[in-house]
C-alpha cells in the first residue's frame, strides 16, 4: 500500500465557528454540546488543510467531548476522510494534561500508520497544544509541522524551526536529575569499570546512572575505543533488569540473508541449513538488554526490520512483538535496547542514508562519550590499568616480569593525540612492551610504538617524508595547534595553558602577541 500523508491536528474554536457560519443549524447543535458560535474569521484553519489536498486522512483530536453524529458532521463538511479521537481534557491550557492526551494519540496513530508520513497542524487549539505538537513532532514522534496564516488562509506552509530540541536534551535532564546527582556520594558499582575521574567522563557516567532508572532507549555515540560497550554493560547493570540477560548484537557483521533469524530465530526447516528450532537475539535478551553495536551500519533493511519490533505500546515500553522466521504466530519478549555508534546518525539521516522515524526511536536518550583527548587527566590511570593486563598477558607468552612507565612516558602519553582512544592507547602500550628489554616503559619506547611509518607514503605521525612542506614548517604548525587547544581549554588563564603544554606563561603571552600581530 501507498505511504498516505497523516494531518493530526486539533479541533479549535475557529474551525466550529466557521463550520457554524457555514451551516446555519450548526450552531444550536453546538450550542446543546456547550459550544457558543461566535462570528467567524473565515472558514477556518481544518477546512483550509482539506481543501489544500494536500493530505489524504485527518486524524482531528476533539477536546470537547462531542457526540459521534456531531463529529461525523464536522468531518462531512470538511469533505476529507476523518479518523475520530474524542479526548476528554478539562483544562486546554494544562500542558501534563495535553502532553499525555496528544502522547497517548500520536502512538496510536504511529502504530496503524504502516510507515506512513506524520503531520502536525500548529493552528488548531490553544497555544499550549501547539506547543506540544512542536515538543512530540521534533523528538518521540518525528513528523513535519504545518502551519497557515490568515492573510492567506488557503496556503498552508511548513514550519521551520530556528533550533534544534535535540541539542536542550541533556541539559533537560541534567536539570530534571540535577537534585539526585548532586546528591549521589557514588556512582552504581556496575560503573567501576570504567576508569576515569575527569570532568567529562564523570558527566557521561552521572548521566548514564540516570537513565539506567528507565526503561528508555539508549543511544551511545563516541569514536572507536571511546569504551560504548562498557558503558552499556554499567547501564544494564545498574538498571532494574541487571538480574536477566545482556545480549550482544553487532550490526556490522549480520549479512542480510541471515538477518532475520539472527533477531527473530528460526524454525526448524524453515529455510537451506536450519536444522533445528533458535532462539533470536530479542529471545535471549528477554527481561534484560539487547545491545545493537555499531547500529550505524545497519543496511536498509535491516533498519526496517528494527522499526518495526521497536514499536512497544503505551503502557510498556520494552514490550516487543516478533514472528520466528517459518512461524506463524507473534512471539513477545520484555527487551530493553541500548544503541551505539561511531557514525554521526543525524547527518545519514539528512543524507536518507538512515531511517528517521528509526533514529528518533532510538535515541529516547543518547550520550556523547568523551574522546580520550578531552579527558587527558585520566590517561595515567587508564595507562596504568592497561599495563597490569598487558603485564599479565605478557608473562603468560613468554615469561615477561613486572614493567611500569616512567614519568616522561606518562607525559608523553597524555600529549599523544589518540585518534583511536583507548584502544590505540593499548596497542601501543603492548608493542612498547613486547619490544622493550627493560622493566620500565620509556618514552621513547612509547614513541617507537605510537609514530606508524607507511612506507608507500612515506608518512611518519602525520608528516609526509619528501613531501610539499618541511619538517619545520610541519612542527611550527603542530605548536600552534597545540597552543591553540590549550588556550581554548584555558581561555580566561594563561598560565593554566601553560600548565597543559609544559612551559612557561612567558611562552603562552608570547604565543598570543604574536598570533595578535598577525591577525592585524
Amino acid at each position: 500500500m501507498d505511504k498516505q500523508k497523516l494531518l493530526i491536528s486539533w479541533v479549535g474554536s475557529a474551525d466550529l465557528d466557521g463550520w457554524a457560519d457555514a451551516d446555519k443549524e450548526v450552531a444550536p447543535l453546538l450550542k446543546q454540546n456547550g459550544y457558543e458560535a461566535r462570528p467567524p474569521k473565515g472558514a477556518g484553519p481544518l477546512k483550509s488543510a482539506a481543501e489544500s489536498g494536500q493530505f489524504d486522512v485527518f486524524h482531528l483530536l476533539n477536546s470537547r467531548m462531542m457526540p459521534e453524529e456531531v463529529d461525523q458532521r464536522f468531518a462531512k463538511w470538511l469533505g476529507v476522510e476523518v479518523i475520530r479521537h474524542a479526548v476528554k481534557l478539562e483544562n486546554p491550557a494544562d500542558y501534563c494534561a495535553v502532553y499525555d492526551v496528544a502522547f497517548r494519540v500520536l502512538q496510536e496513530v504511529q502504530r496503524s500508520a504502516d510507515g506512513s508520513d506524520l503531520n502536525l497542524f500548529l493552528n488548531p487549539g490553544t497555544p499550549t497544544m501547539a506547543a506540544v505538537w512542536v515538543l512530540l513532532g521534533k523528538t518521540l514522534f518525528p513528523a513535519k509541522l504545518w502551519q497557515s496564516y490568515e492573510k492567506h488562509p488557503g496556503k498552508l506552509t511548513l514550519a521551520n524551526l530556528p533550533f534544534d530540541l535535540s541539542l536542550f536534551e541533556r541539559q533537560i535532564i541534567q536539570r530534571v536529575d540535577s537534585a539526585l546527582l548532586s546528591e549521589a556520594e557514588s556512582l552504581p558499582s556496575s560503573f567501576e569499570h570504567i576508569i576515569g575521574s575527569s570532568d567529562a567522563i564523570m558527566n557521561a557516567k552521572r548521566l548514564a546512572a540516570v537513565v539506567a532508572r528507565h526503561d528508555i532507549c539508549v543511544l551511545l555515540l563516541g569514536a572507536p575505543g571511546t569504551g560504548k560497550e562498557l558503558f552499556a554493560k554499567a547501564i544494564h547493570g545498574a538498571s532494574r533488569r541487571n538480574t536477566g540477560p545482556f545480549e550482544i548484537l553487532n550490526c556490522a557483521s549480520i549479512p542480510d540473508e541471515l538477518l532475520e533469524s539472527e533477531l527473530f530465530g528460526h524454525k526448524k526447516g524453515s529455510f537451506s541449513g536450519a536444522i533445528e528450532d533458535k532462539k533470536g537475539r530479542f529471545e535471549l535478551a528477554n527481561k534484560g538488554t539487547l545491545f545493537l553495536d555499531e547500529v550505524g551500519e545497519c543496511s536498509p533493511n535491516m533498519q526496517s526490520k528494527l522499526l518495526r519490533v521497536l514499536q512497544p505500546p503505551a503502557d510498556n515500553l520494552c514490550h516487543r512483538e516478533f514472528r520466528r522466521v517459518g512461524e506463524e504466530k507473534d512471539r513477545h519478549s520484555d527487551v530493553r535496547i541500548i544503541a551505539a555508534t561511531n557514525r554521526n546518525l543525524r547527518a545519514m539521516v539528512a543524507e536518507g542514508k538512515f531511517r528517521d522515524d528509526l533514529y528518533f526511536r532510538l535515541r529516547d536518550m543518547k550520550i556523547k562519550l568523551p574522546s580520550l583527548r578531552d579527558r587527558q587527566s585520566d590517561i595515567p590511570e587508564i595507562a596504568v590499568d592497561l599495563i597490569h593486563g598487558i603485564r599479565r598477558a605478557l608473562r603468560l607468552e613468554g615469561g615477561k616480569q613486572a614493567m611500569r612507565l616512567s614519568q616522561d612516558a606518562i607525559r608523553f602519553a597524555q600529549t599523544w593525540n589518540w585518534v583511536g582512544n583507548v584502544r590505540e592507547l593499548k596497542s601501543v602500550l603492548r608493542q612498547a612492551a613486547m619490544f622493550t628489554a627493560a622493566e620500565e616503559i620509556t618514552r621513547h619506547d612509547l614513541e617507537a610504538a605510537a609514530f606508524d611509518v607507511d612506507d608507500a607514503e612515506g608518512a611518519v605521525g602525520g608528516f609526509v617524508l619528501g613531501g610539499p612542506m618541511s619538517v619545520t614548517e610541519y612542527l611550527e604548525g603542530l605548536r600552534e595547534r597545540l597552543f591553540r587547544e590549550a588556550l581554548r581549554r584555558s581561555p580566561d588563564n594563561q598560565s593554566e595553558a601553560a600548565k597543559l603544554l609544559g612551559v612557561s606563561p612567558a611562552a603562552v603571552s608570547k604565543f598570543v602577541r604574536q598570533s595578535k600581530t598577525a591577525s592585524n
